[in-house]
């Protein structure tokens, strides 16, 4: 059994370093055992999750073969509905493993955008997290049912199922990830995983994990029934106000009545959330290929009108949802064979600087100050306080992606305000670039909470911008018909889609057609029709 070791924090690794074949970016979060990074591959030119064990694990043998194990353990399962792992490593003392990058966020954070658990309440009848539609709900469940099914034929428990470990994208893609505690059942250390060993997250646990008896796949199930509990009702069944208060309720304590919680669920569907809740795993399914034909035979019954005949597309995955990494890459590709540089945009970089700091203010002014004259003190100290917890890093480039990362942790506008406002979209190219991108994140945002008049401003810094590379100003053009949508008005709708972005069609290579061409699938059915219908025109 491995000693008892401190979870301590380590010092973030440098944006820039170089680890194995992996150039290191920003933090993407941390886990029980590892610091996770974005990083780019070089050799392959892609990007991934670089997870690096912390030093103080890193120390101990036994952790060292449990962080292996989990490459092992997931190396092994090549499937959609798990996070691929592509490599694993040891540079300079530094273990890590390179795995697929999903540029979404994590169900927790998803169930979180409408409220915040309060984990030590005991409240069983209070709903503080967002309760999912059914159709998202069996969505997920079916894809992660698909995984597990994978894992559990492959002799693998993965032991820690919980919404942090099931990773989102906007397109609705549900995929497991984090396999460290994964128990290989036909041939592992017993030491790693041993009976009498209580790892795992105690909210989502199962009863027989708890009491540190053998597990198998029906543990997976118990805790895949509390996290659909959770995405179905909003809050898990059972909180404490200690760790063992929590663990021993689901030993002991019945599931609350989900009739208080939330009307309206089909009974098969509350039914199976009660049965995965059994505390006997022999009152479970045996295995998640069980659970799927319990779910396809009760579609018939009353799941049929929210049956998922595909994944359910979730753009709210991310506040800011657009940010593809490969639509990120294409612009840059357009910018090194096609970059102009313009004499005037250089003279009026000051110019340009100075007329975006005076917008800024004014929209602080309104946003945070509310008063009709304030003084250029009252701007300056309210901008100053707003922009004083956030960094200024080497390059736009590196100030969009942390404001990328940052902002699925918590809203703040400011956040992509600063990538224009520490780098002038006047001074270079990729400036450009990098401003117009957080303009369309801020655009998006705006819309997603109401506010469409601070959308359609932010939106035209895009499409009002001449030299703003072509494939941004289109997704401009398309965001600000979203808006127009929500308005009710069409003829603007129809102006944006056809007189606008089709316009640019012939100026976009193949590549950047088809990227335009998914975005669109996710846009309101008018603004869809009319980029339908102008396309087969072209």
């Amino acid at each position: 059994m491995p000693s008892s070791q401190p979870n301590l924090p380590s010092q973030p690794l440098a944006s820039g370093m170089v680890i194995g074949d992996y150039q290191i970016g920003l933090p993407l979060g941390t886990g029980g055992m590892a610091d996770v990074y974005f990083a780019i591959d070089q050799k392959l030119d892609r990007p991934v999750a670089l997870k690096i064990l912390r030093a103080n694990f890193a120390a101990d043998e036994t952790y060292r073969q449990r962080f292996l194990q989990e490459a092992k353990a997931a190396a092994s399962l090549v499937h959609p509905n798990i996070v691929q792992i592509y490599n694993v490593g040891e540079d300079r003392q530094l273990h890590y493993i390179a795995q697929e990058y999903i540029p979404g966020t994590n169900l927790r954070q998803y169930l979180s955008l409408s409220g915040s658990i309060a984990e030590g309440s005991g409240k069983t009848d209070e709903v503080v997290d967002k309760q999912l539609p059914i159709p998202e709900c069996l969505s997920i469940l079916l894809q992660v049912l698909a995984g597990l099914g994978k894992a559990a034929s492959a002799g693998i428990v993965h032991r820690d199922i919980k919404p942090e470990n099931i990773m989102l994208t906007p397109d609705g893609e549900a995929k497991v990830a984090d396999f460290g505690l994964a128990r290989i059942t036909m041939g592992e250390d017993p030491r790693l995983t041993s009976t009498g060993t209580t790892l795992g997250t105690p909210m989502y646990m199962s009863p027989e994990q708890i009491q540190g008896a053998t597990v198998d796949v029906r543990s997976d199930l118990y805790s895949l029934g509390v996290t659909l509990f959770h995405m179905i009702y909003g809050r898990p069944p059972f909180t404490g106000d200690t760790p063992l208060a929590l663990a021993m309720k689901h030993v002991t304590t019945d599931v609350p009545d989900t009739r208080l919680l939330r009307k309206s669920v089909p009974a098969s569907l509350e039914a199976l959330v009660h049965r995965l809740l059994s505390k006997s795993p022999d009152c479970r399914f045996e295995n998640p290929s069980q659970v799927i034909d319990y779910l396809h035979d009760s579609r018939p019954v009353d799941l049929a009108k929210y049956w998922p005949d595909r994944v359910v597309p979730m753009p709210n995955v991310a506040l800011a949802g657009v940010v593809p990494m490969q639509a990120t890459k294409q612009l840059q590709a357009l910018l090194k064979s096609k970059r102009r540089k313009s004499p005037v945009l250089q003279a009026s970089a000051w110019g340009i600087g100075i007329a975006v700091w005076l917008g800024l203010l004014g929209w602080l002014s309104h946003r945070l100050t509310q008063q009709e004259n304030p003084s250029p003190e009252q701007l300056f100290a309210v901008t100053e306080e707003l922009f004083k917890s956030i960094p200024k890093l080497e390059s736009s480039k590196q100030q969009y992606e942390w404001a990328l990362v940052e902002t699925r942790k918590s809203m703040n506008f400011a956040k992509w305000e600063s990538v224009e406002q520490y780098f002038p979209r006047g001074v270079s190219t990729i400036n450009r670039l990098y401003a117009g991108l957080a303009a369309l994140q801020l655009g998006r945002t705006y819309k997603e909470v109401g506010d469409e008049d601070a959308a359609v401003r932010e939106l035209k810094k895009i499409t009002d911008d001449s030299d703003m590379p072509t494939l941004v100003q289109a997704y401009g053009w398309l965001e600000l018909a979203a808006v127009e949508h929500s308005r009710n008005n069409k003829e603007a709708v129809r102006t944006a889609v056809v007189d606008q972005a089709l316009r640019l069609r012939d100026r976009l290579s193949q590549a950047d057609l088809e990227q335009l061409d998914r975005v669109v699938r996710d846009l309101p059915s008018d603004v869809e029709l009319y980029w339908s219908l102008g396309s087969s025109s072209k």
